[in-house]
């Protein structure tokens, strides 16, 4: 009775439009992700879907026994799920001799549920897992219709791995046991940036992978025995900064890394998930509402805008009004200035009206935007009014 009940939820949902199986980059909503959800409870969904999260991951579906029933819970909270494929057990361990076999047929067998919306291939594959990995994504393609992903991490030449999937995602975790502002913010802002704005292939849709752990897990990545000690979350601050500076790139929706790290278990994870990334998470829900379809940024420039000043910038234009998204890329408190003479779609003039967290005003002029003493990391959102 149940599953008769759950299926009829996502019957329902599909008629109605809310939900269809597969990403559709043209219909669905920037993503709001989380990967590893361990123990995909029912509480855990719930939490979720109340914080605006709507697609979720596992790094262990491809072991699942009833994969329908989970993906039927997905869709009772209107989620969809990025299924992984489990490569890296499957083909890099070699746990799956049959892999060129029940890898399609676990497609075709789960292609059409509505709440299957991206095909996980591989996380972080190695230069030498190319050709298994073009063979791998020929596979998936012919056996479903939805799109298939993978995700990056900043490895020599990870670019290569470009046109090997239809979503391209990338990850990058800086805080690592710094003290505030010492951790390597700017490190993230320039991979992603790197990744999104440059790397990435036109037309492909790109997710950005933040940070959502303390490194708890991965002690044998810390070499420095001072931060060892104090391995630490994001703050707000640090947390914004790689949320904002990722939405200046034109990317099509954030990942969090990941639910099963954030170790809710403790009370460090607690805090974190209450007092960080809920706020953080209601701030990016609400540059959403009046930003609608981020990723088409109307106005950025990595090399004459960002890197020439030290900024992340990006001006979105949506039916007259603009937005400016101007983010701090630096440890230190300093002026900062972007100059947009050369750019058509820069807004002329106008009064900057500080937008939700922003609290120091800026100024427009004749195309030069300038705030004094940005504090380090600092992240400003003003709407360009008319001075009359």
């Amino acid at each position: 009775m149940i599953r008769k009940f759950l299926y009829a939820v996502c019957t329902a949902l599909v008629s109605t439009g809310m939900l269809h199986a597969g990403f559709d980059s043209a219909r669905d909503p920037f993503v709001l992700g989380f990967m590893g959800i361990t123990h995909w409870r029912e509480t855990d969904l719930q939490t979720l879907a109340k914080l605006g999260v709507n697609y979720i991951h596992n790094y262990s579906s491809w072991r699942w026994n009833d994969p329908e029933a989970r993906l039927d819970l997905a869709a009772k909270y209107k989620m969809k799920v990025m299924f992984d494929l489990g490569a890296h057990s499957r083909i890099n361990k070699k746990e799956d001799p049959d892999w060129e076999k029940n890898v399609p047929a676990l497609v075709k067998r789960l292609d059409s549920h509505p709440a299957l919306g991206i095909w996980y291939l591989w996380d972080e594959p190695a230069t030498r897992r190319l050709p298994e990995l073009r063979k791998l994504n020929t596979l998936v393609k012919a056996a479903g219709k939805s799109p298939t992903g993978l995700c990056m991490n900043e490895r020599e030449e990870y670019w290569n791995t470009r046109g090997y999937s239809d979503i391209w995602m990338f990850d990058n975790y800086p805080v690592r046991g710094e003290v505030y502002p010492a951790a390597p913010l700017k490190w993230h802002s320039r991979a992603m940036r790197n990744a999104a704005a440059s790397y990435n292939y036109k037309g492909t849709p790109f997710f950005a992978v933040v940070q959502a752990c303390d490194f708890s897990c991965f002690k044998y990545n810390i070499k420095n025995e001072e931060q060892l000690k104090n391995l630490r979350f994001p703050n707000v601050k640090e947390l914004r900064f790689m949320l904002f500076s990722d939405l200046c790139y034109g990317i099509r929706g954030f990942w969090f890394f990941s639910y099963h790290h954030m170790h809710l278990e403790r009370a460090e994870g607690r805090a974190y998930f209450n007092d960080t990334l809920i706020p953080c998470l209601a701030e990016v829900r609400d540059f959403l509402k009046l930003v609608p379809d981020p990723w088409n940024v109307t106005l950025r420039h990595s090399s004459k805008l960002d890197i020439a000043n030290k900024v992340s910038f990006a001006c979105f234009t949506r039916n007259g009004q603009s937005t400016i998204v101007l983010v701090n890329d630096s440890p230190e408190k300093c002026d900062l200035k972007v100059d947009g003479t050369a750019f058509p779609a820069m807004p002329v003039s106008g009064k900057l009206v500080p937008w939700n967290f922003t609290s120091k005003p800026g100024k427009l002029e004749n195309k030069v935007l300038t705030v004094l003493q940005a504090e380090p990391w600092e992240v400003f959102v003003w709407q360009v009014k008319s001075k009359d």
